[in-house]
């Protein structure tokens, strides 16, 4: 059941929750463990909201100023809590399919937040921790690292301590040790994940992300840097645009042998779970063209 709360009414809503829309992105949000003033930015396309979040919120409170930041932005948004996960978190209603939506925990020390939404197309995302962290959280414990996957499957999520990577918190660094222990059973979740530097790169497989797709990130440092997006839906790309520069070319085909080499799903032109010669041949059609 979800308890919902539109703001900027003080009505309390009590439903049922049917799977979002498609115009729809959840935003569940852990507790935030910053002793100091912690400033939030949830950014839709080119447009960016800073939302101040008090010292040390419990999750309830942290959904509220979310909520109330972007309702007074114009956005239609409302916090809830879900008691089947359990979490709290705040709806976002009609994201345009071709937005990029962002959230940056920036100094709250939040340990796991989370971007979802369910819309047909939006088969990416990216989890970044740029910069050096600070190692330490704000109680003096080695700080934690948290990332991972949301889909139909279920939720996928590592950890690792400051404390593991002997205090070496750059960026690149955490990112790897997450790539590791994430990667390897990614695609039992229907997806795959690659190590880029500072970031994390999120492939989902449409048909495993029909009612949700979504990525969990956080970490218990108070240093800004931490970041999930979810870059635009794609509709009416043709699927072997590979680098989306909207030409099918050479280009496009040097990037289809390294994917077919590696039995990367995204080869898996047909989708019969595959990376086998009737994919080269269903490339050679969709490229003599034209590509939908």
């Amino acid at each position: 059941m979800l308890l919902r709360r539109t703001l900027p009414s003080a009505a309390l809503l009590c439903s049922l929750a049917l799977a979002a829309p498609a115009d729809e992105a959840t935003l569940r949000l852990g507790p935030s463990f910053g002793s100091e003033p912690g400033l939030m930015t949830v950014s839709i396309g080119a447009d960016s909201v800073s939302i101040h979040i008090p010292p040390m919120s419990p999750p309830e409170i942290k959904a509220q100023f979310v909520a109330q930041a972007l309702t007074a932005s114009a956005y239609a948004a409302e916090f809830f809590y879900s008691g089947s996960e359990p979490f709290w978190g705040v709806i976002l209603h009609n994201i345009p399919a071709d937005a990029a939506i962002t959230l940056e925990t920036g100094n709250t020390a939040s340990p796991a937040d989370g971007l979802l939404i369910s819309p047909p197309g939006r088969t990416a995302a990216t989890i970044a921790n740029i910069g050096r962290f600070e190692p330490f959280d704000t109680q003096g414990q080695p700080a934690i690292f948290t990332a991972g996957i949301v889909t139909d499957v279920g939720e996928l999520s590592a950890q690792v301590s400051a404390a593991e990577l002997s205090f070496q918190t750059d960026g690149p660094i955490i990112c790897q040790a997450l790539f590791q222990r994430l990667a390897p059973r990614a695609p039992q979740y229907g997806a795959q994940i690659n190590y880029a530097g500072d970031r994390l790169e999120v492939y989902f497989d449409p048909a495993y992300t029909v009612t949700q797709g979504g990525i969990i990130f956080g970490t218990t440092s108070p240093s800004a840097g931490t970041s999930g997006t979810l870059p635009p839906a794609v509709t009416g790309r043709c699927p072997i645009d590979y680098n989306g520069d909207g030409l099918v070319d050479f280009a496009d085909y040097l990037e289809f042998l390294n994917l077919y080499d590696a039995q990367d799903p995204r080869a898996d032109l047909n989708g019969d779970g595959l990376v086998d010669f009737a994919d080269y041949l269903e490339f050679l059609n969709l490229y003599a063209g034209p590509c939908p």
